[in-house]
């Protein structure tokens, strides 16, 4: 079992990342991506493309992402952000400011009203 319970999801987002920019005219073997995951993202509507795969092995002509490939890499964006050392610490920082302020809008609500009856 994996370490990182995100790792297969970054490597499919780096996968979909790859096209985020621009299309590429050849996919193969040479491009250093992970064919069986561009093949399942073409499958998913995320990647379009055309499957030039041989018994040689898989390939793919004018792969590019879709708009709801886009969709898709922002919601996996968020969520690997989301599940970071990052993000998991600036949302424990988020509550304790919250909480914060809550303390200090409470004596302050407190200390004007002592104030208020003291006149």
């Amino acid at each position: 079992m994996s370490a990182n319970p995100t790792e297969p999801l970054q490597r499919y987002f780096d996968c979909l990342s790859s096209f985020a920019l621009r299309g590429l005219k050849n996919v193969d073997r040479t491009t250093g991506l992970d064919l069986s995951l561009v093949k399942n993202l073409m499958e998913q509507g995320c990647l379009t493309g055309v499957n030039s795969s041989t018994h040689d092995g898989l390939s793919f002509l004018d792969v590019s992402i879709t708009p709801q490939g886009a969709i898709v890499l922002a919601e996996w964006s968020a969520l690997l952000r989301a599940n970071s050392f990052k993000g998991q610490f600036m949302d424990v920082v988020g509550k304790i400011v919250w909480l914060l302020a809550g303390m200090v809008i409470t004596l302050s609500g407190a200390l004007l009203l002592k104030i208020i009856d003291n006149f």
